[in-house]
């Protein structure tokens, strides 16, 4: 036993020995400088670091300007740097396998960007402060102090909303499908009223209702990013984007709200919601938009009561699928591309049906889908609805609140493209659409089925689903808090800064609190890139941040537009567009452009290209509508500066009319064989090409 003890002993002051060994071995390895491998392994994890989903928490907790990491010569400084701090060679070495986990770690990352703070405050203070003062511009979180204090509440919101709004409303929520009636409830209170606004998703929506209102007698103006007919009368309706804040109404209508969670748009609803300076707040959505209303309407000191609407008439997933050679007359083919839509639209013009008494001049089809300026897809509705067409072949975009006689409602897929990757339709995505199946009193029950017999499966499953609960509410820095973020930074650094390096270090840096997400920074990232090197002064150039464009390509017409503002504060439309696309009005636009060859034909027809398909066309001059549509658009923010207004707006009017009279007409088979970047460059002047 006496022996045991000792070898015990002498184990224990063995292991002692090799423990202070192995400390003082730890202590020479960590003078060492870090190898070529370990120069690369901390720069992976720096980059890592960088693409952390949480990242922007740990921006605002160690007050420190990560996007600083992106840039390849300060994670050079900043190896250097850490290659001197012993105990950072010392953590990294003991934790190099986690720090290069796409594993999330928090306090093991949190303790990574200490020492990162520690380099940005010895070798950057002046950065340093700078981003920390100017942190107070793009903090979005005091809106959750409303939960506490309802007194102070326009200046807790950080310019979320307009100063002066009513504390205390009636709210009013009308939740349920497609086609049970909340809409025409909440209109009905809007009319009754003496004051009151209607807040639509989409312009067609706000012509709708504008009509709607005068045509029951009462006075409506309408107010889009496009249209202004404002005599002062009572009523309005507008698109979202275009509430009048600085009025006070006695009844408001906030349609669709559950595009208070869409990453793009969101944040008009959030607004809207917000700011409407009325006593009487009539909701409308999907029961996906409970929750997010009754968080808003707490923090807003809201009284809320919920009405659940129930269909109409009775939705019925069909047994079986429907090939298109068995389409029926008040059938809706739904499709997520142009590209789809148009073929379909060939394949059911040439087939032959039992039904079909139109002559062959006549369509049987009629086409919707986002591209097509609003008229036209109002014309193509209204052709279905009055029976001149029998079938509708048409985008997600009838989802969104138009009135549309429709009885079967027939997936082509059940994926789309959403910029970036194709991806199932979401829960609320099919019960949208589908459920524009059955107008009540056209139709006693409406039929929801696909074309594909694989994919009924998937659609039973995903109509028998409840919609998820929106939890979280879109906000964006307004366009005044910009304005201060750019002047804070001029100040600070005495430096004149890019319009896209502010929005990209708001974005950033920006905090939102609970309940809430920032709104995806990628369309104002695209303007203000379109934007760089334009001489014009910051609160101008701001105001082009929120240009409606449809594609991103269309950012080069509206960096002509600003290139033309910059340097001759005027924007004629015939100092931007070739003259050959301008040509195909110029008898109603005879102000126009007076240089224009006079000679040049105004007959669309006889102007086609021999060798071009009339589907080229039809993209040609959607692209050209957009462009028109967007210079009116500046033309209301800058009316001194883009002259043309009333004649592009003319242009505009033609065009449309022209597109009508062309989707018509049966086409050929279409080809994507020219991009949209080359329509582009071709409608452009020679000289914004460079």
């Amino acid at each position: 036993m006496l022996l045991y003890r000792r070898v015990f002993c002498n184990l224990k002051t063995f292991g002692r020995c090799f423990t202070t060994f192995e400390k003082e071995y730890d202590k020479c390895y960590n003078l060492l400088p870090f190898t070529q491998k370990e120069k690369i392994l901390v720069n992976n994890a720096i980059i890592n670091l960088a693409n952390t989903c949480n990242i922007s928490n740990f921006d605002q907790n160690l007050r420190i300007p990560l996007f600083f990491i992106k840039n390849s010569d300060f994670r050079n400084s900043l190896i250097s740097y850490l290659d001197k701090s012993n105990d950072f060679k010392s953590f990294f070495r003991q934790n190099l396998a986690l720090l290069n986990e796409n594993n999330f770690d928090e306090d093991l990352h949190l303790d990574f960007l200490k020492f990162i703070e520690t380099f940005i405050k010895d070798n950057f203070p002046n950065v340093f402060i700078t981003f920390n003062n100017l942190k107070h511009f793009s903090d979005f979180s005091k809106i959750s102090n409303l939960y506490h204090n309802y007194t102070n509440f326009s200046n807790n919101t950080s310019g979320l909303c307009s100063n002066d709004v009513t504390i205390g409303r009636n709210v009013y929520l009308h939740v349920g499908p497609p086609n049970s009636g909340k809409t025409h409830d909440s209109i009905k209170a809007l009319l009754s009223s003496g004051s009151g606004i209607y807040c639509a998703p989409l312009r067609l929506l706000a012509w709708e209702m504008f009509n709607t209102i005068n045509n029951s007698g009462v006075k409506c103006s309408l107010l889009t990013g496009q249209e202004l007919v404002d005599n002062g009368e009572p009523h309005v309706s507008c698109t979202v984007e275009m509430i009048p804040f600085e009025r006070t109404f006695e009844v408001a209508v906030l349609d669709e709200m559950q595009m208070v969670g869409d990453l793009t748009r969101g944040y008009s609803w959030t607004k809207a919601f917000l700011s409407l300076n009325v006593p009487e707040l009539h909701i409308c959505g999907s029961k996906s938009c409970i929750s997010i209303t009754a968080n808003l309407a707490n923090i807003r000191g809201d009284k809320l009561e919920i009405f659940e609407h129930e269909r109409l008439c009775n939705l019925k997933v069909m047994d079986k699928a429907v090939g298109l050679s068995e389409l029926e007359p008040g059938d809706c083919v739904v499709c997520f591309s142009r590209y789809d839509a148009f073929n379909l639209r060939n394949i059911i013009e040439s087939t032959k049906y039992s039904w079909n008494t139109l002559s062959k001049e006549e369509c049987v089809t009629s086409i919707v889908y986002g591209l097509l300026p609003p008229e036209t897809r109002y014309d193509q509705i209204e052709r279905f609805n009055k029976g001149l067409t029998r079938v509708l072949v048409a985008s997600d975009v009838i989802g969104m609140g138009v009135n549309v006689s429709i009885r079967r409602v027939i997936f082509y897929r059940l994926t789309k493209f959403d910029g970036n990757v194709s991806r199932p339709l979401t829960v609320s995505e099919v019960h949208q659409i589908a459920g524009r199946a059955g107008r009540f009193g056209i139709s006693s029950e409406g039929f929801v089925s696909c074309v594909r017999e694989q994919d009924l499966p998937t659609l039973r499953e995903v109509m028998a689903q409840e919609v998820t609960q929106i939890e979280k509410a879109v906000i964006s820095p307004p366009l005044d808090t910009i304005g201060a973020f750019y002047s804070s930074l001029k100040h600070f650094t005495g430096e004149q800064h890019s319009l896209l390096n502010i929005t990209k270090l708001i974005g950033s840096i920006g905090r939102v609190g609970q309940g809430f997400m920032m709104c995806d920074f990628a369309q104002i990232n695209s303007v203000s890139r379109c934007l760089e090197g334009i001489n014009l002064p910051f609160d101008i150039l701001k105001e082009y941040l929120m240009v409606p464009m449809g594609s991103t390509l269309v950012s080069l017409i509206v960096r002509a537009f600003a290139a033309s503002h910059s340097l001759l504060n005027s924007v004629k439309i015939s100092n931007i567009i070739q003259a050959d696309f301008l040509a195909h009005n110029t008898t109603n636009s005879s102000n126009l452009n007076d240089n224009l060859d006079n000679n040049l034909d105004n007959n669309l027809d006889d102007n086609l290209d021999n060798n071009l398909c009339k589907n080229s066309e039809i993209k040609r001059l959607e692209l050209l509508y957009e462009v028109l549509d967007i210079y009116v658009w500046l033309s209301n923010k800058f009316p001194v500066v883009y002259i043309d207004k009333t004649p592009v707006k003319e242009l505009k009017s033609s065009l449309a009319k022209t597109l009508s009279k062309l989707v018509r007409e049966p086409n050929e088979v279409i080809h994507e064989d020219e991009n949209d970047l080359n329509i582009v460059k071709n409608i452009l002047r020679p000289e914004f090409n460079n």
